[in-house]
């Protein structure tokens, strides 16, 4: 019997002019989209300023001051001239972050720090006015880029404060460690929303019903079509989403396993 080879061809682009040609359109274009991100992340820094903001909140505000310097590295053009206002910024989100985690999640800025939290917005709605679709695809690929290879830095306990178990600090510091937790942050945040995410229990999701009616197969049989859609289909952050979704299934395969659903 002739093996099977493991060549799988890459996608290709249907229309690759149109592809060039939304790229070089301005972000937004994307209007509806576009709109809803400043919301959120206008929404998020109002939240701190009165006091009620979340750790979802600070996810937020960190995403954009992200984003913010990666553009500038993506595109001198798109405020390299501010990259010490911006580095600011960060500094600042970082010390108040780590501040409101030790006072028990109570999320506020000095003076000081929200000044310089709002130039960094001030510059995000700036770049939103002239970056490309393209250059914003960039410097999202960037900001996953740092995050695999762990330049970004970390806010102690961030993770959970309340954790059934201890995370020792040498699995806490396993290169494999932030992969898992974007598993967990896209069950909850992203693809996972739709299925209930953070607002549903995980244990009473739809995928829940299903294990139980056809058994862990069904959990292991969703894993090995995404790991393979993921091969075949997919590169870059569509790839990664794929296999965070198949480590999810994994993970619904255990507990189906230990009894625990």
């Amino acid at each position: 019997m002739r093996k099977r080879s493991k060549y799988r061809p890459k996608p290709q682009l249907e229309d690759p002019l149109n592809w060039v040609i939304s790229g070089m359109k301005s972000v937004m274009t994307a209007t509806e989209i576009m709109g809803n991100v400043r919301i959120k992340n206008h929404l998020a820094l109002r939240c701190v300023v009165e006091g009620t903001a979340t750790r979802r909140d600070m996810d937020v505000l960190i995403e954009a001051f992200n984003v913010t310097e990666a553009l500038t590295r993506v595109d001198a053009l798109l405020g390299k001239d501010w990259s010490a206002e911006i580095r600011a910024g960060q500094d600042a989100l970082l010390t108040m972050c780590q501040r409101g985690v030790a006072k028990g999640d109570r999320f506020v800025f000095t003076g000081a720090e929200l000044n310089a939290a709002n130039t960094v917005m001030e510059i995000h709605d700036a770049q939103l006015e002239r970056c490309t679709i393209a250059q914003m695809e960039k410097a999202l690929h960037e900001v996953i880029k740092d995050k695999r290879l762990r330049k970004m830095r970390a806010i102690t306990h961030m993770i959970d404060p309340t954790p059934r178990v201890s995370i020792a600090p040498e699995v806490a510091g396993h290169p494999l460690f932030p992969i898992f937790m974007d598993a967990i942050e896209q069950a909850m945040y992203g693809k996972g929303e739709r299925h209930g995410g953070a607002r549903t229990p995980f244990l009473e999701q739809p995928w829940a019903h299903y294990v139980k009616l056809h058994g862990r197969g069904f959990a292991t049989g969703q894993a090995a079509k995404k790991l393979e859609e993921a091969a075949s289909t997919r590169e870059g952050a569509a790839f990664e989403t794929e296999v965070f979704g198949a480590l999810v299934y994994i993970g619904m395969s255990v507990l189906a396993e230990r009894g625990e659903i």
